[in-house]
C-alpha cells in the first residue's frame, strides 16, 4: 500500500474521531485516535462518514479535514519517507513448494 493511502486513510480515521482541534492534541493523541476510529469503524466505515459529513455540512468538513491531514502528517513524520515497493519492478517468483530430489549417493 503507498504511503500516501496510508496518510489518507489515517486522515479520515482521525476526521471522524472525537477528538478536536481546539483541544491541541499532541502526536500520541493523535496516532491513538486515529487506532480507536479504525477499531470501531474500518478504513471504509470512515470514508463513508467523511463523505457523510461533505454532504451534510460541507465547509466545516473542509476545515475539519485540513486539521486532520496536517495532524496526521505532524503524528507520523515517518511515512512521506516510507519506501514501497516500486511500480516498475516485478516482484520475486514465488519459491517452489516441493522440495528438491534427495541426492543420490
Amino acid at each position: 500500500m503507498r504511503a500516501s493511502i496510508i496518510a489518507s486513510v489515517r486522515a479520515e480515521a482521525l476526521f471522524v474521531s472525537d477528538l478536536q482541534p481546539s483541544e491541541h492534541p499532541t502526536p500520541k493523541q493523535v496516532r491513538a485516535a486515529v487506532l480507536g476510529s479504525v477499531d470501531r469503524h474500518r478504513a471504509a466505515g470512515c470514508a463513508a462518514m467523511v463523505a457523510q459529513e461533505y454532504g451534510e455540512h460541507p465547509v466545516e468538513a473542509v476545515a475539519r479535514m485540513r486539521w486532520a491531514t496536517a495532524a496526521v502528517h505532524d503524528a507520523y513524520p515517518a511515512v512521506g519517507r516510507w519506501t514501497v515497493w516500486p511500480r516498475t519492478r516485478t516482484l520475486p517468483a514465488p519459491l517452489s513448494r516441493r522440495r528438491p530430489a534427495p541426492e543420490a549417493r
